[in-house]
């Protein structure tokens, strides 16, 4: 498993690096790196980190922006990079609050996420081994949330000139405040008994955008909660007052989902 080099000598470098190793080995990573890129809009920080796979051949590839919820990166995001490294994507998981110094943000949130989201789609537009024409966003729970804001119209979007040609959310945050207007094809992945980011919101949300003539698709699954797509969670675990538990079935079918979206949108698109 190659590490690139991280010649940033911070603080939170010192700290990232043990982290992220940590969580290339606990998901039997085998063919990724850390990479060190940007300069994050407002912040202090001089640079991100993140977690990149991509497939043997040359490319160009489409590729994949993953951002992770509030709880940070975990093993079960660079677990999605591989996978998505086997189906044919580059990916690169961001790393949005180690950088900054912080180890949660589900109190607070993170106003940098969407941003940071628009940083590692020019760092990845500008790899040789990617079509920069073929770049989606797939976030969790805080991560859905600001995925879903980065391709809001009239948002943050209109200050980056290369967009997402895709955007997946799995059980997104902050329904309740997009408008659902959309500049890309968007899939949102959500558990009907969800009681942190509950899916009457996004499906509200729906609504809205489709009033609007705008089409977002969005998957409901009878019987889940939140992180209903993390093997390692035991039955019923409460975290923040909200119960987060595992659910085979639509974890299995949120894979299918997300590949058929992907494929479609990404790996089928006509090169510009």
């Amino acid at each position: 498993m190659p590490v690139a080099f991280l010649r940033n000598r911070s603080f939170c470098t010192y700290l990232l690096v043990p982290m992220l190793t940590w969580i290339l080995h606990a998901s039997d990573a085998t063919a990724g790196q850390l990479v060190q890129f940007g300069e994050p809009v407002g912040t202090t920080s001089t640079s991100l980190l993140g977690y990149m796979t991509k497939p043997d051949e040359a490319g160009p590839f489409p590729a994949v922006v993953i951002l992770h919820g509030c709880t940070g990166l975990l093993p079960s995001h660079a677990l999605m990079a591989e996978r998505l490294r086997l189906w044919g994507y580059v990916a690169l998981a961001i790393d949005s609050l180690g950088p900054r110094g912080r180890s949660n943000a589900c109190a607070s949130g993170s106003t940098d996420q969407p941003i940071d989201a628009y940083r590692g789609l020019d760092f990845l537009a500008a790899q040789n081994f990617v079509d920069p024409d073929r770049i989606g966003a797939l976030g969790y729970s805080m991560g859905g949330g600001s995925a879903m804001m980065a391709a809001e119209r009239g948002m943050i979007e209109q200050l980056f000139p290369k967009k997402f040609r895709a955007v997946i959310a799995y059980y997104p945050g902050f329904c309740e405040r997009n408008s659902g207007i959309m500049v890309t094809s968007t899939l949102i992945l959500i558990g009907e008994l969800d009681d942190w980011t509950p899916a009457k919101a996004c499906q509200e949300m729906v609504k809205r955008a489709s009033d609007k003539g705008i089409t977002i698709d969005i998957v409901v699954y009878p019987n889940a909660y939140h992180s209903f797509d993390i093997a390692e969670l035991p039955p019923g675990w409460q975290y923040m007052g909200h119960r987060n538990e595992y659910n085979e079935s639509a974890a299995k079918d949120a894979l299918v989902q997300t590949r058929r979206f992907l494929d479609e949108h990404l790996a089928a698109a006509t090169k510009r």
